[in-house]
């Protein structure tokens, strides 16, 4: 399946977070079908997300980042 380089895909907006809902909504497997690059966070804020190559890590509260 071919990505489109040229759109911008948001899964949440902020409103959400804001309202204090820090629900997960996708997996990674959907996530990717969307790009292989970008921000977020996990399930009850559960670190800080970065996808990069297609590779999702997970960077929690310590810095130290996880695959």
């Amino acid at each position: 399946m071919a990505v489109d380089r040229e759109t911008l895909f948001q899964v949440s907006p902020f409103n959400t977070f804001s309202s204090g809902d820090y629900t997960g909504y996708m997996t990674f497997d959907e996530l990717a079908k969307h790009g292989d690059f970008g921000i977020g966070t996990f399930d009850g804020l559960d670190g800080e997300m970065l996808a990069l190559s297609g590779v999702f890590h997970q960077i929690p509260s310590d810095g130290k980042p996880n695959k």
